[in-house]
């Protein structure tokens, strides 16, 4: 097995890791909006999340969530920090495969 043939095999693991995260993301946001307490209103507890970079689930109160809500999200949390540690785990892997200047690297 060439270098090549090694670093399109890291580059799709990585790209299956992110995607894998990312639909639990989403899969996560379905079911704490399926779990919201008694009398809390869907938009006010969502639009708590939003902010100028995104959707943070850490943002959300959990006191308008049910028990099970409450649930879902700690495991959303854990999640979104997996996924930017393999985010940026996967940057620093690349980076050091592919080195800065004429003649380093695997594929020279």
């Amino acid at each position: 097995m060439n270098d090549f043939t090694t670093i399109l095999i890291l580059i799709v693991v990585w790209g299956a890791g992110l995607l894998f995260t990312s639909v639990r993301k989403v899969s996560y946001l379905r079911s704490i909006r399926d779990h919201l307490a008694p009398g809390a209103a869907y938009s006010d507890t969502m639009k708590l999340g939003w902010s100028r970079r995104g959707f943070s689930f850490s943002k959300i109160d959990p006191e308008r969530l049910t028990e099970t809500g409450r649930i879902y999200l700690t495991r959303a949390i854990v999640n979104d920090r997996i996924m930017v540690a393999w985010l940026f785990g996967g940057f620093l892997v690349f980076a050091c495969l592919f080195p800065h200047g004429k003649g380093s690297g695997p594929l020279n």
